[in-house]
């Protein structure tokens, strides 16, 4: 088995360390010191803070950017809709630690680059899942169901999230289906 690059090293530990301080809470010092080397080390594999949050982030953004939906693209009522939603269930599940403090993080939901392209996600997930509707009802629905995913796995351990992933699912499609 392979150890790990210094670069890995460093993502891990410092997504431990995003976790217990937060964005503005951790100091790259403090990274230098939890993985063993210097800051200049550190620094050469992540020039900056927001170099080490892109490279965080960019792999759960990249991913939910390719399940959800061009903006005017409408998957079918309700099983395009339900594919849609267990997709995005996936993704988050297999990246919870990272979901989880990305969307409890404060000061990164204000992050220009981050934060933005968050919000650019959620913005075409319910659209995709109201099938464009601008109504106020509907995007209440979409926003209800993308809320049925991400509190789970916010406050729910991976086990029991995918253990009851059913209820999940159904969870997330009732507000759409009482919408529709």
């Amino acid at each position: 088995m392979s150890r790990p690059s210094r670069r890995d090293e460093l993502l891990a530990a410092a997504l431990s360390l995003l976790v217990e301080w937060g964005y503005e809470g951790m100091a790259i010092s403090m990274l230098a010191e939890e993985v063993g080397v210097t800051k200049a080390a550190v620094t050469y594999h992540f020039p900056s803070k927001e170099d080490l949050l892109a490279a965080l982030a960019d792999p759960l953004l990249n991913a939910l950017d390719e399940v959800v939906p061009a903006a005017g693209e409408v998957p079918d009522w309700p099983d395009g809709v339900r594919a849609l939603v267990e997709r995005y269930l996936d993704i988050l599940l297999a990246n919870q630690d990272l979901a989880v403090w990305l969307e409890g993080d404060r000061a990164v939901l204000v992050h220009a680059a981050v934060g933005e392209r968050l919000r650019a996600n959620h913005d075409r997930m319910r659209a995709a899942l109201v099938g464009g509707s601008t109504e106020t009802r509907g995007q209440i629905a979409a926003s209800i169901a993308l809320g049925a995913l991400w509190r789970p796995v916010r406050k729910i351990g991976a086990e029991d999230v995918e253990r009851h992933r059913d209820l999940l699912v159904a969870s997330a499609m009732a507000p759409l289906d009482a919408w529709r």
